[in-house]
């Protein structure tokens, strides 16, 4: 694939890919301002939510793989829907969650 088969500048896929991980990122980059609210509110313990979070990254960082993958086959609007449609419920179950095992 070379340059021409994009259709677009590169600013455009780092002006993508900075909204992306603003999106994305908000547990990674908020987590030390989210944690106690988070905590209070569910009624968990520090520890939980620390295990929650180490869950996250892990499975974040395996995801990578298979999403390169992926991308690398069918190009980029699959994975890019299939995380939005991810992000969205993931967001949502936090948004309705009452207790840890709800998050």
């Amino acid at each position: 694939m070379d340059r021409t088969d994009l259709r677009f500048s590169g600013w455009e896929l780092v002006v993508a890919a900075a909204l992306a991980m603003g999106a994305a990122g908000i547990y990674q980059f908020g987590w030390s301002s989210i944690r106690l609210p988070l905590g209070s509110r569910l009624g968990a313990p520090e520890s939980a939510l620390g295990t929650v979070f180490t869950l996250f990254v892990v499975f974040q960082t395996l995801g990578q793989f298979p999403a390169g993958w992926v991308r690398d086959r069918y190009g980029p609007r699959p994975p890019l829907v299939a995380g939005a449609i991810c992000l969205t419920g993931g967001l949502a179950a936090l948004a309705v969650a009452r207790s840890l095992p709800a998050a």
